[in-house]
C-alpha cells in the first residue's frame, strides 16, 4: 500500500493529498479482494497489478524503480491471460493515457 500511496501521490499532483490518506482503507480493501500479480527482486515487491475480472484496478510500481519496464511486464502477463481489458483514468493524467495508448488501449468513453 505505501507504493500506491507514493505513487498516486507523485503523479496525481492535481488532486490533494487528504484525498489519498481518506481512500487508504478503501482502495486497500478493492486491492486485498482483486486478483494481483506483483513483481518481486529479492523478495521484495517491487511493483504490482489488480485485476477484478478485465478491469485493472492499477498498476503500481515503487517510484525508485518507475520506467525500467516493471509496469509493461506486469501488463504484458495480464494481457497473456485476459482477452479483453479496461480500466479508468485521470482526464489529467497524460502520461498513464498515452502509456496505455502506446500499449494498444483505446479510448471508449472520456
Amino acid at each position: 500500500m505505501e507504493i500506491w500511496r507514493t505513487v498516486n501521490l507523485k503523479v496525481h499532483n492535481f488532486i490533494s493529498e487528504s484525498y489519498w490518506n481518506n481512500n487508504f482503507l478503501c482502495i486497500q480493501e478493492v486491492l486485498q479482494n482483486s486478483e494481483m500479480y506483483v513483481y518481486e527482486e529479492q523478495g521484495l515487491v517491487v511493483g504490482y497489478i489488480g485485476l477484478k475480472e478485465n478491469y485493472i484496478e492499477g498498476i503500481f510500481v515503487d517510484i525508485f524503480r518507475q520506467h525500467e519496464g516493471i509496469g509493461t511486464k506486469l501488463l504484458n502477463k495480464t494481457k497473456e491471460i485476459r482477452l479483453k481489458l479496461f480500466l479508468s483514468l485521470f482526464k489529467k493524467n497524460g502520461k498513464a493515457i498515452e502509456y496505455y495508448k502506446k500499449n494498444g488501449f483505446k479510448i471508449i468513453s472520456e
